[in-house]
């Protein structure tokens, strides 16, 4: 909330104003829930495509953990091959 706080303060009575309204209207909500719809889906690094389940899940990294998705076997091999020899 600190961020949405100090961001508030930086904005215009004008920019409240509309503000306000897109929140008496909904406006809001819907941009909020469709971000956040957005956020959640994942695409395979390696071709792009949608991953609708998490059947393929490498987790990686030594101090800092990584996690990344991929859509088949095919695309999760190829990383392993091509980007984590380095």
């Amino acid at each position: 909330m600190n961020k949405l706080k100090k961001f508030i303060e930086t904005l215009s009575v004008k920019d409240l104003e509309l503000i306000k309204k897109d929140l008496e209207r909904g406006t809001l909500q819907k941009i909020l829930d469709e971000k956040i719809a957005k956020d959640k889906r994942r695409n395979c690094p390696i071709c792009g495509e949608m991953i609708t389940q998490d059947n393929f899940k490498l987790e990686f990294g030594k101090n800092m953990r990584t996690t990344a998705y991929f859509d088949a076997a095919d695309c999760l091999a190829y990383f392993v091959q091509t980007r984590l020899k380095k």
